[in-house]
């Protein structure tokens, strides 16, 4: 976990692997909402964010789906 000042904003940023994954696709999370791709736009608002991205190998979770539905 890191924290990350941006003008008066202060972003804190964890990032989650649970997986032990070197590569693979990621999901960010900003306030408790996923965004769109894994792009973060920071703004000066003076607040203070929550920001959470996930290494993610999404063809295990596509696999636990399959197995799921069988």
């Amino acid at each position: 976990e890191i924290s990350y000042v941006y003008g008066k904003s202060k972003y804190m940023i964890e990032v989650k692997n649970p997986h032990n994954l070197n590569r693979g696709l990621t999901t960010v999370e900003l306030d408790g909402s996923v965004l769109e791709g894994s792009e973060l736009e920071l703004i000066d608002d003076g607040k203070t964010h929550q920001v959470i991205i996930t290494i993610e190998n999404k063809s295990l979770e596509l696999k636990n789906e399959i197995l799921h539905e069988i």
